[in-house]
């Protein structure tokens, strides 16, 4: 397991059941809505895949990058962290 695997699994075993409770509003529930997606033939697109890892955002880009050379230069991460609110804001 590398570095960044470690401190991605820190988080979301050791630091989310803090921080949930700590902030106003906070859950650590989900629903995956599969409903809201568009139709594999709506609008000309090619099908969806959806996948859903339990990842940080960059762990996530970095592996997609080795997977798929291709993407490249062509992903972008969006890190929704804050340094003066917790979980975000």
């Amino acid at each position: 397991m590398d570095e960044l695997h470690t401190v991605a699994e820190d988080r979301v075993s050791s630091r989310t059941p803090e921080i949930v409770p700590a902030t106003a509003g906070a859950s650590a529930d989900s629903t995956f809505h599969v409903h809201q997606l568009p139709s594999s033939n709506e609008d000309g697109f090619p099908p969806l895949m959806v996948r859903i890892e339990a990842l940080d955002a960059s762990t996530t880009a970095r592996r997609y990058v080795q997977l798929y050379p291709t993407i490249r230069g062509k992903i972008a991460v969006l890190d929704l962290a804050s340094d003066e609110c917790r979980a975000g804001g």
